[in-house]
């Protein structure tokens, strides 16, 4: 078996062995998976806020004169619509943020009270 070793957040394990995978990940500690979930929801969190960002920007571009000008792009229904479908997907992503937020903050809960457990 060879072992290839990163400083980072995991180790990566290459196996010759036929009945395994060839490349595995294991974490370094539970802290650093914890870490790592938690900047999943961050991101997601910052992906919904510019994604709001746009739709606002095309939104408030459809009510100014600035789409009906000869030459500018679209007409004023393509921003709105853009700016629409902007916000729905901006909202089904930070949904998406809550949810992984409040699943880790459980898994974490669960694995506080399995310590609690185990070293009581």
């Amino acid at each position: 078996m060879f072992e290839r070793r990163r400083e980072s957040e995991a180790r990566i394990v290459f196996s010759l062995l036929p009945k395994r995978s060839c490349v595995r990940s294991r974490p370094i500690s539970p802290s650093l998976e914890i870490a790592f979930n938690r900047n999943v929801g961050r991101n997601l969190f910052i992906l919904a806020g510019t994604l709001l960002l746009f739709s606002l920007i095309s939104c408030g571009l459809a009510y100014t004169n600035i789409a009906r000008e000869p030459g500018s792009p679209g007409d004023v229904s393509l921003w709105r619509t853009m700016g629409l479908i902007l916000l729905v997907i901006s909202l089904i992503v930070a949904l998406s943020g809550v949810l992984s937020s409040l699943f880790e903050q459980a898994e974490r809960r669960a694995e506080d009270q399995r310590r609690n457990r185990r070293n009581s």
